[in-house]
This record gives C-alpha cells, sequence and structure tokens, in this order.
C-alpha cells in the first residue's frame, strides 16, 4: 500500500466528481504518496496546519495502478517516493484512513496503515 495524505473534505469532493485531482497534477504532473515508513517524516514536516487529516490507500500493485506509480528519487532524502502519475479514479482507493494526531500535535501511525 501507499498514501496520500489529504484534509477529509478533499476525499469528500474526490467521491463525489468521481476522482481525486490535487494542484500537484497540473503543477508536477503526479500525485505525492509515501510508503507507510515515510508517513510520519511527511506528515509533520509539511502538513502540520492540515484539518481534519485523512490517509487516502492505494495498492500500488494493483493491475490498473502499476503503470502509473513511479517510485523516484527526491531533494534531502534517500529513499524514492512514490509518485501516481494521474488523477486518481475514487474506485481505485481502497481506504480513507483517519489520521489522528496526539495531545502535542505529532501524527499517529493508524493500526490500518501497513
Amino acid at each position: 500500500m501507499i498514501y496520500h495524505l489529504c484534509s477529509r473534505a478533499q476525499a469528500e469532493k474526490a467521491f463525489a466528481v468521481g476522482a481525486y485531482s490535487p494542484a500537484s497534477i497540473e503543477s508536477e504532473g503526479f500525485i505525492h504518496f509515501s510508503t507507510a515508513a515515510q508517513l510520519l517524516d511527511v506528515a509533520g514536516r509539511f502538513y502540520r496546519e492540515l484539518d481534519d487529516p485523512v490517509l487516502l490507500a492505494v495498492d500500488e500493485n494493483a493491475a490498473e495502478n502499476a503503470a502509473l506509480v513511479r517510485f523516484e528519487a527526491v531533494p534531502d532524502n534517500a529513499q524514492p517516493f512514490p509518485h501516481y502519475y494521474a488523477p486518481l479514479p475514487v474506485d481505485r482507493i481502497c481506504a480513507v484512513i483517519p489520521f489522528p494526531r496526539d495531545c502535542a500535535g505529532r501524527y499517529c501511525l493508524p493500526p490500518e496503515v501497513r
């Protein structure tokens, strides 16, 4: 599984229109995803102010996704990150998982994330 962090409102909008297409599709050509091991670092660095955060879980090995997901190097990180090169049809989202924070505001990895 790979995961994309967004607000619940963004996820609900995607389900209403049938696809998730954030601004990065236009500006970079892909949707940023993370592996389970990368999530806490990414969330803490880039999504501290996000309201009502959720994770969109996608099976990168499913036949319909395999050609659209590329693991690529990113600046300042030794690990490659998954990028999804198309708007994401909602029928390819395996789960929408609440992404809680503790009382200090740090993200906590949900038990559903593997």
